[in-house]
């Protein structure tokens, strides 16, 4: 699923489509066509798309045709139903800086990304 978003009069509003100075948030479920129609429509390498997919992703900064990924671990609940797991586990949120947008990349339901 993929949601647009624009600061209007100090307010974060929703908005249809991606405009200049929106933020772009992508969340579960994910599907290909979705990375691949916002690869194409954003300039942005598929590969800084996808990376979020893989919960053992690192934490890093990378950069590519003036495209900047940064890839973060946070903290969520572990919704294992397994008593000897841990009751938090760190997963990957990919935020991507184009000339134009912010793009966030979840590939869990995130506390962190729901509160902004």
């Amino acid at each position: 699923m993929i949601q647009y978003f624009k600061i209007i009069e100090h307010q974060t509003i929703e908005i249809d489509t991606p405009e200049a100075g929106s933020w772009v948030n992508v969340l579960p479920p994910l599907k290909q066509e979705e990375f691949t129609e916002l690869s194409e429509s954003l300039d942005i390498p598929i590969d800084f798309l996808k990376d979020s997919l893989d919960i053992d992703e690192r934490s890093r900064y990378e950069v590519d045709d003036n495209v900047k990924l940064i890839v973060i671990k946070t903290p969520t609940e572990n919704n294992s139903f397994n008593d000897s797991d841990a009751f938090f586990i760190t997963i990957p949120i990919c935020i991507i800086l184009t000339h134009n947008q912010i793009v966030t990349v979840n590939s869990f339901e995130n506390e962190a990304i729901k509160s902004f």
